[in-house]
């Protein structure tokens, strides 16, 4: 096990091990590829083992000697193929081992076979793309195409210099398919001669692939609203007449319902399999599993969702009334909404769920919690904003709100905010006119989603709007993680010095020092969207104004045994706010702090199953929505 786990883990997560057998005239000798933790539980080497027969002891294929680099040891569905990554934050290599075909047999091994393995030394390993910032490349396998090598890849802008790599979308291409090499291949072609299967396109984004014997199933989303999309991959054999493989036929597959928002694909682990199963839903369609056939590009309700009984959120009161639709708000951020058909009529509450981080998609999934708020209790209008930094359009998305760019996805929440307040989507003109005030917005967010509505919390006009919000295990001090531990130079109580300066909750961890920033230099930049340095500066106001400073109704839950965001750094947080709002005595001001004890921070994201907790929640959002409402009327009579 790697130096970082404990030996009195109920469970230890072991390296990808995998054990190949031979060709037919090898007999049965085989070897044992692996890649071994360095000190600082980083995976760094790629290597093979035979048996202990052995005369001498066989060299490592790979080592990686850039500490900043993680090697991902995997391989191809068909087991032709492993696939070693070498890759980090900023950029990625990839490499290839063709395995022997003739009685090739590569999978998972376990602790049991270990002992049982000799084999002459395997095939070389192939650079495929050397290493390139801003750059992603994934390997598989398809006996279909020439060489058989198949790559999704962000590499051919990069290599033609029209535009920063790191903004690049994915694209598929078979980097062997215009010559006819011997396996292994002595070398790669690069990527600027790579035959494109799929190319980059305006109306959809690539985001991942599945490989079968005679076709490729490729996930996409569209590029204006984010919805996902399928399309297959077929027609790579040679025609009778050439012998040169023809240019792949591209068929898109319709989704069953349009109704169907999150598309989760099954293990699909056969590659000669003739159907593909994927899960489909959607805020108002419970998950069923469906197969797709291959050959046709059609539909077919599996056994297991056939003898479900629930099939539809048909059995929920007014749940015929709802209906999804997608928009964008003036300022172009898309919005998937799920309110009541006759929306023109009365403006409702809107409830607003966002994240904006990590190229993560906001995905309109089937709630049944957040489906009780929209059609009982205080009849919400869901609303499920997809911000810059996510990865609902793709890598340029999530490219314009990394870094030093966080300001737009706080500015994109705005954005929909208003837009949602003015009654966008629901029976207004979403002009964001703050004089245009129609209705309140209750905000959820969880983790990094909470750098977001952080900001929004310090915001007097978004506060205006905000009728109550509730954070899930909140990531609350960015700037603490990325400044040195010496920073202290003011010693101005509650500054960025002094005391305060050497308060730091953890370091941050490898993705988010690549998501938000790599040095102090980007600090100013996280400044403005740091909820714990917001509040810091709005304390400032405060000694000077010698008030207390408004806002809505904060539930905030933590858990207590969270690595990721510590327990102690939430507290102090909600302490903080309490004393900005003078004590928090008052309803509209309230800020509740609630603990779950012996979880971590995967437990504190979702409250799925724990009915107690989901009431709760729905409770203190409707509570707070209900005075709001109160208080503007009492607001409206006075004037």
């Amino acid at each position: 096990p790697p130096p970082s786990v404990s030996s009195s883990s109920n469970s230890l997560s072991l390296p990808p091990l995998f054990y190949t057998r031979g060709g037919a005239g090898e007999g049965k000798a085989s070897t044992l590829h692996f890649s071994p933790w360095d000190e600082s539980a980083r995976k760094f080497r790629f290597e093979q083992q035979g048996s202990e027969k052995e005369s001498c002891s066989r060299p490592p294929l790979f080592s990686e000697p850039d500490s900043s680099r993680v090697l991902a040891l995997g391989r191809s569905k068909d087991g032709a193929l492993l696939t070693l990554a070498s890759a980090s934050v900023a950029g990625s290599a990839a490499y290839a081992l063709w395995l022997p075909r003739a009685d090739s047999v590569s999978s998972t091994l376990t602790s049991d076979s270990i002992s049982s393995s000799s084999l002459p030394f395997p095939p070389r390993l192939t650079c495929v793309a050397p290493f390139q910032e801003g750059v992603e490349h994934y390997l598989e396998h398809c006996d279909g195409i020439p060489g058989g090598l198949v790559v999704m890849t962000t590499a051919t802008a990069a290599a033609t210099g029209e535009e920063k790599a790191e903004g690049n979308e994915f694209w598929l291409a078979a980097p062997l398919a215009d010559s006819s090499p011997s396996l292994p291949p002595s070398s790669i072609p690069p990527p600027s001669s790579w035959k494109p299967l799929l190319p980059p396109r305006s109306d959809a984004v690539l985001t991942d692939i599945d490989v079968f014997r005679d076709s490729i199933l490729c996930y996409e989303r569209c590029s204006s609203t984010g919805r996902p999309q399928l399309s297959l991959l077929k027609g790579f054999a040679p025609s009778s007449s050439s012998s040169s493989h023809s240019t792949p036929q591209i068929q898109k597959v319709a989704l069953p319902c349009p109704g169907f928002l999150v598309v989760r694909p099954g293990a699909n682990a056969d590659p000669d399999a003739e159907t593909a199963r994927l899960t489909l839903s959607g805020p108002l369609e419970p998950p069923r599993d469906f197969d797709l056939n291959l050959g046709t590009g059609k539909w077919s309700l599996s056994s297991s969702s056939s003898s479900s009984s629930s099939t539809s959120f048909s059995s929920f009161a007014a749940a015929e009334e709802l209906e999804v639709a997608s928009e964008r708000t003036r300022g172009g951020v898309p919005v998937t909404l799920v309110r009541r058909k006759n929306h023109q009529s009365l403006p409702r509450p809107a409830l607003l769920s966002l994240y904006g981080c990590y190229g993560l998609p906001v995905e309109p999934d089937f709630d049944p919690c957040l489906l009780t708020l929209a059609a009982r209790f205080s009849n919400f209008d869901l609303a499920f904003a997809h911000l810059r930094g996510g990865g609902e359009l793709g890598r340029k998305w999530h490219a314009a709100g990394r870094g030093g760019n966080r300001g737009r996805v706080v500015e994109d929440a705005r954005e929909v905010l208003r837009w949602l307040g003015s009654g966008g989507g629901g029976g207004g003109s979403g002009s964001g006119d703050e004089k245009e005030l129609r209705r309140p917005v209750a905000l959820v967010a969880e983790s990094a989603g909470v750098l977001v509505a952080g900001a929004l919390l310090a915001d007097p006009e978004a506060s205006r709007i905000l009728s109550a919000i509730s954070l899930r295990v909140p990531f609350v001090d960015v700037l603490g993680g990325i400044a040195e531990e010496e920073d202290g130079e003011e010693g101005e109580e509650g500054g960025e010095g002094g005391e305060e300066g050497r308060r730091r909750q953890r370091s941050l961890l490898e993705h988010e020092r690549g998501e938000f920033a790599s040095s102090t230099s980007a600090a100013s930049a996280l400044a403005a969207v740091c909820p714990y340095f917001l509040l810091s500066e709005l304390e400032k106001k405060k000694k000077k104004s010698k008030t207390s400073l408004p806002g809505p109704p904060v539930l905030v839950t933590l858990a207590e045994n969270d690595a990721r965001v510590p327990a102690a750094g939430v507290a102090k947080w909600v302490a903080r706010l309490r004393r900005l709002r003078g004590g928090a005595q008052n309803h509209q001001s309230r800020v509740l702090l609630r603990v779950l004890r012996d979880c971590g921070h995967a437990e504190g994201l979702k409250n799925e199953g724990d009915i107690e907790a989901n009431a709760l929640e729905a409770a203190f959002l409707v509570d707070a929505t209900e005075r709001w409402k109160e208080e503007e009327l009492k607001t409206e009579k006075r004037t």
